[in-house]
């Protein structure tokens, strides 16, 4: 073992978690892995918006 985690090592951990808790909670877990990720991350600033074409013109 090299101490580095594989592909193969995230496939195995999928199918155990599918296993224990199958594909009814699957997507109760998915909503709650979302809310958790939104409640955790800062908010990314958005980009600023592309200008009319009025105001395009007029510079």
């Amino acid at each position: 073992m090299t101490g580095t985690l594989s592909p193969w090592h995230a496939l195995v951990v999928v199918m155990i978690f599918l296993l224990l808790f199958g594909s009814k909670h699957m997507p109760a877990a998915a909503r709650s892995l979302d809310t958790s990720m939104r409640i955790f991350t800062p908010p990314q600033p958005s980009p600023d918006p592309l200008p009319s074409p009025s105001q395009t013109s007029a510079q």
